[in-house]
């Protein structure tokens, strides 16, 4: 009877590596879908892959017709095609607020768009690549002198008191302030832009006030309807100098209204927003020709305003390099053909001017990777990623393979090895295993699950060569068999002993089948031998 299985062909060197590489090449692939993923959601602009495969073709929103933001995106335009590795394309939209949801919701984009539409506490900053100021715009409220000086007579004012007084925004105006602001026809800018909120952010805030309803204009027609009487007060959050603000502020008809410092905070805090209190000194320039200097007209003299800043915001997907070269287009030193030039003072005092370029394009030289850096950051969490997910699978497999062969060697135990028990003189609680005349099928069967665990440990020692088993694992496997092998050297010299008590017909040569195979040891072959040839003898 062979009970050793030594014919099953065992698998080569070549069968380890095919399957290791296998699991290399998941492992690899797995790691990179997770590099995607994680820098995507921490840090998209980062993803080599984005670097490698970044488009040169950029939309830029540039806001409504007529607007600075339009002079910035044609300059943009033109430049970026000669100047420039990319390419911008300018589409106007509705102002800011249209800006700024453009910017998050379509990819290769650029966009301005001011800290009011887009304030610093708002969740949706998170999802833009990169923002960093342009330039300062400043809140201009022009009103028209007639129609103040006709609500401070209205309100009970003396004709000194329309020459003395001028309206100004504060928490609580006074009397001939709130008098205007009733009767007053307010522009408050068009639907969606940055004007329009400030405008009724600061409005809402007055003690006093009551809300109504603003007029709906763009500048220009705004402007029209102040000269043409058809409004009183104008809002116009705009950068400056501009050309036709500094024709209304030389126009005695008209005059600017302050923001009371207090009023400012008061917004801030109300609407979390980071207003500056700024002024309009160095803006608005005449020439003293008696001094032969420079000062700054008499309508911005004493005008305290609100300024916020112009971010520029790119989408999230947009990487370093693109945004470097869009801000070195943007530099002062490049950056004159959009600009408005209102004096001879102030036509090289450009707006842009308030904010230093060279900072921020070092800063994000500084803080965002290069292709190189990124392409190095790639490599190693991949590889790190890798190893780590080589290994947990190697070792899954693994343990999923030895569990599974504990449990085949536990069944055939169970089938084969178990022997059968009877409870012999109850009351003394002696438990005796029966053997009876069934000796020689119960010796068949234990050599059948012998020959059946080893067939396992066959194919177990086939997976461990093809690498599906670790070391750990199949030395913790063969640990196991060797008991099962002990226990069956035992059960079977029980079995072959008791099948000679019992006179079975059990031959010296299966004996010696039983010794060579190695399941017998030499003293039990010995000694088995010797009490069936007495037997033999005792029988002729």
């Amino acid at each position: 009877m062979n009970v050793s299985g030594n014919g099953h062909h065992l698998p080569t060197t070549t069968k380890f590596s095919q399957f290791r590489t296998v699991i290399a090449v998941v492992s690899i692939f797995v790691a990179v879908l997770a590099y995607i993923f994680v820098i995507n959601y921490w840090a998209p602009s980062d993803n080599i892959f984005r670097m490698l495969n970044d488009n040169s073709k950029f939309k830029f929103y540039s806001g409504p017709p007529n607007g600075i933001y339009i002079k910035i995106g044609n300059y943009l335009s033109a430049k970026s095609k000669d100047e420039s590795d990319i390419t911008i394309v300018q589409e106007s939209t509705d102002g800011d607020i249209d800006n700024w949801n453009k910017v998050l919701t379509h990819p290769n984009s650029f966009t301005l768009a001011n800290e009011v539409s887009a304030p610093l506490n708002e969740d949706n900053r998170s999802k833009a690549n990169f923002i960093t100021p342009v330039y300062m715009e400043r809140l201009h409220i022009f009103y028209r002198k007639d129609t103040f000086k006709k609500a401070v007579l209205k309100a009970g004012g003396s004709k000194e008191d329309t020459i003395k007084a001028k309206p100004m925004l504060t928490v609580k105006p006074d009397k001939f302030t709130n008098a205007f602001l009733s009767v007053a026809k307010i522009n408050g800018g068009k639907q969606g832009s940055g004007t329009r909120l400030i405008a009724s952010y600061f409005l809402n805030v007055i003690e006093g006030f009551e809300s109504k309803s603003l007029l709906d204009n763009l500048h220009t027609t705004g402007i029209k309807m102040l000269k043409g009487g058809d409004s009183d007060i104008h809002f116009a959050m705009m950068g400056d100098p501009i050309s036709w603000i500094d024709s209304l502020i030389k126009n005695s008809d008209y005059g600017l209204i302050s923001i009371d410092p207090v009023l400012n905070a008061k917004v801030n805090s109300t609407y979390k927003l980071n207003l500056q209190l700024t002024d309009f000194k160095g803006k608005y320039m005449i020439c003293d020709e008696e001094k032969g200097e420079w000062i700054d007209q008499e309508g911005v003299k004493n005008i305290t305003t609100s300024g916020s800043y112009v971010n520029l915001f790119a989408s999230y997907d947009i990487t370093a390099g693109p945004i470097i070269e869009l801000l070195e287009l943007l530099n002062i030193a490049e950056a004159k053909d959009f600009q408005l030039e209102t004096s001879e003072y102030n036509k090289d005092n450009y707006q842009l001017a308030e904010v230093n370029f060279d900072l921020p394009i070092k800063r994000i030289e500084y803080e965002m990777t290069t292709r190189s850096q990124s392409g190095i950051l790639f490599l190693l969490i991949v590889f790190f990623a890798s190893m780590a997910i080589f290994w947990f699978l190697i070792n899954f497999i693994s343990r999923t393979k030895i569990a599974r062969y504990f449990r085949i060697i536990n069944e055939i135990y169970q089938d084969h090895f178990t022997p059968k028990f009877q409870l012999k003189h109850a009351s003394v609680g002696i438990v005796t295993p029966i053997i009876g005349r069934e000796a020689t099928p119960k010796i068949r069967e234990i050599c059948t699950g012998y020959q059946k665990i080893f067939n396992v440990r066959n194919r177990a020692y086939s997976d461990y060569k093809n690498g599906k088993i670790t070391e750990r694992d199949y030395k913790g496997l063969l640990k196991g068999f060797q008991v099962i092998t002990n226990n069956f050297k035992t059960v079977l010299h029980q079995q072959i002993y008791y099948g000679i008590k019992n006179d079975e017909q059990i031959e010296p040569g299966s004996l010696q089948d039983f010794f060579v195979a190695g399941v017998l040891k030499s003293n039990d072959y010995e000694q088995l031998l010797k009490l069936l040839r007495g037997k033999n003898e005792l029988v002729n």
